[in-house]
């Protein structure tokens, strides 16, 4: 049986290979998942717009969302941190103390849209960017 003389110690292929699934999951978390997060763009106060519940208008008698720019917000006694995300070519906005609402939607960059169920009723709710 003949060896040869030159051969790559294994140690290194796993060092190369290592390297390499790093930078590959790198790139998929970059540029797969994840918004930059800027909070600039959605800085500001959104006051409730729009608000639907099982197909039929109410008034919107949601207080203010406030969003900062260290990417916290405020909503009545509400505090938290704001978190923005990318799913399907869209912005997701999620609000980490919110127990009712789940992820909202940025629309045309001065409105979120948050959808979701309570107490088996389906609920809209559109907050609208005011002019500061």
């Amino acid at each position: 049986m003949r060896f040869l003389k030159e051969q790559v110690p294994l140690k290194n292929n796993f060092k190369l290979i290592g390297s390499m699934l790093l930078i590959l999951f790198l790139f998929f978390v970059h540029n797969l998942g994840f918004a930059k997060e800027d909070f600039s763009s959605i800085e500001g106060t959104y006051r409730c717009w729009k608000y639907n519940v099982g197909g039929a208008g109410k008034r919107c008698a949601s207080p203010p969302l406030k969003i900062y720019a260290d990417g916290t917000y405020q909503m009545s006694v509400e505090k938290g941190t704001v978190k923005m995300l990318k799913e399907k070519g869209k912005v997701k906005i999620v609000l980490s103390e919110s127990k009712i609402r789940g992820p909202g939607t940025l629309l045309e960059g001065n409105q979120i849209l948050f959808e979701y169920t309570y107490n088996g009723w389906e609920h809209s709710v559109t907050y609208l960017k005011q002019q500061e």
